[in-house]
């Protein structure tokens, strides 16, 4: 049985469809992702306070890779628990503007420092560009722990579906080379199997948003 604000979102969903909006599998990748990012715009509610927030970006090769650091209200001083967060999107779609109220409430609820990290996206920056990116982010901020106010032995990352996935194989990539490893993972609802051949995936890939389609979309960029 489908949660009733679920049933709610997706039947808004299909009503712009009928409406005229054009399903986001149908559409190149970049004009997925534009009318992704204004949908958003238009929709997103107040976002909740927190402490403060500061935007900042790292080098990387060929360019460079935004992030936002968020502190939780009545969180003071150095020396942080923090989450380094890579928002989801199939690698393809989302930024820290998407995800920002997100990591405002994951920052106030964990009583921890969240650093979102905006990782180059495919197409233009195809595999394994994103995922090269979070491990270079990841890296910077244990590498210089109190530029960023965070404690380095309590630094974890985490991710939502395709960032749930780059967090994965971040901590994979940190175990072969013998590097410190994150404190721990919170991985939600990751992409973790790309053959897309269990029960859920059968079940579910057709009237809930992320469609066989939509999926294939994502993997063709």
């Amino acid at each position: 049985m489908l949660d009733a604000e679920a049933r709610l979102l997706l039947d808004l969903m299909e009503q712009a469809v009928k409406d005229g909006r054009p399903r986001l599998h149908t559409l190149p990748h970049a004009k997925g992702r534009a009318a992704v990012d204004k949908m958003s715009e238009d929709s997103e509610a107040p976002p909740p306070e927190v402490a403060a927030t500061l935007d900042g970006a790292i080098d990387v090769p060929g360019g460079q890779v935004r992030f936002r650091r968020y502190r939780p209200i009545g969180v003071e001083g150095a020396g942080l628990p923090t989450l380094v967060y890579y928002h989801g999107g199939g690698w393809v779609i989302g930024t820290i503007e998407t995800h920002d109220s997100t990591c405002r409430r994951l920052a106030n609820k964990s009583r921890c420092q969240v650093i979102s990290v905006d990782y180059r996206l495919a197409p233009e920056h195809p595999f394994p560009r994103p995922t090269d990116d979070a491990l270079l982010a990841f890296r910077h901020i244990r590498d210089n722990a109190a530029l960023f106010d965070a404690d380095a032995a309590r630094i974890a990352v985490g991710g939502d579906s395709a960032g749930g996935n780059i967090a994965a194989v971040l901590c994979q990539a940190c175990k072969r080379a013998g590097e410190p490893m994150p404190a721990f993972q919170m991985l939600i609802y990751p992409a973790t199997d790309a053959r897309r051949q269990t029960e859920s995936h059968r079940l579910f890939s057709d009237g809930y948003f992320l469609t066989q389609e939509l999926i294939e979309w994502f993997w063709k960029a």
